[in-house]
C-alpha cells in the first residue's frame, strides 16, 4: 500500500478548453489529456475524482460515469473518458475495466457548462485530479486574455 501511495502518479499532457461557437463567451468543455507517469502502477480511473474551481465556485467529486456504456457521458456529477492510446487493452468500459497504465493516453472531459462553472477569458482556474492512491495532480491556471474566434483554446501547457 505504501508503494502504491508513492509510485502512482498521473501526468497532465495538455488542457484544452472548448466553446460551442466562436462567439461564445465561456468554455463549455475542459479536456484534460493524461498519462501514467514512468514507474507508476496501474490507476483505476473509476476511483479517481476531479475537482474544478473558478473565482466563485468549486465543484468536487466528479467521477467517471460507470453506468453501462456511459463512460463517454459527462454531466453535472460525472466526467467522461475517451481513450487516445491503450495498446494493452487495460481500459475497456464495456467489460467494466477502467484501468490505465504505462503507455496509455486518455482524455478526461468535464462539461463545465453542466456543472455551472463559468470559464470566460482571463479566469483563474484550478483543476485537481485525485487518484485512489498516490498524489493528487493540481493545476492552477488562468485562461487566455482572449479566446478570439477559436473554438478550441489551449490552456496548458
Amino acid at each position: 500500500e505504501a508503494t502504491a501511495e508513492v509510485s502512482s502518479n498521473i501526468g497532465v499532457e495538455t488542457i484544452v478548453g472548448e466553446r460551442i461557437s466562436s462567439s461564445a463567451p465561456n468554455l463549455q468543455w475542459i479536456n484534460i489529456s493524461i498519462k501514467v507517469m514512468a514507474g507508476a502502477g496501474d490507476i483505476d480511473i473509476s476511483q479517481m475524482r476531479v475537482a474544478i474551481r473558478n473565482e466563485t465556485k468549486r465543484v468536487e467529486n466528479l467521477q467517471l460515469n460507470t453506468a453501462s456504456g456511459q463512460s463517454t457521458t459527462a454531466d453535472s456529477t460525472h466526467f467522461a473518458v475517451k481513450e487516445y492510446r491503450d495498446t494493452d487493452n487495460s481500459y475497456i468500459p464495456s467489460d467494466s475495466k477502467y484501468v490505465i497504465n504505462s503507455g496509455d493516453l486518455m482524455n478526461i472531459a468535464v462539461n463545465v457548462s453542466a456543472i455551472s462553472v463559468n470559464v470566460p477569458a482571463r479566469e483563474p482556474l484550478r483543476i485537481e485530479l485525485i487518484p485512489e492512491h498516490g498524489v493528487a495532480v493540481i493545476k492552477e491556471l488562468t485562461t487566455p486574455a482572449s479566446y478570439g474566434v477559436d473554438i478550441f483554446i489551449p490552456i496548458f501547457p
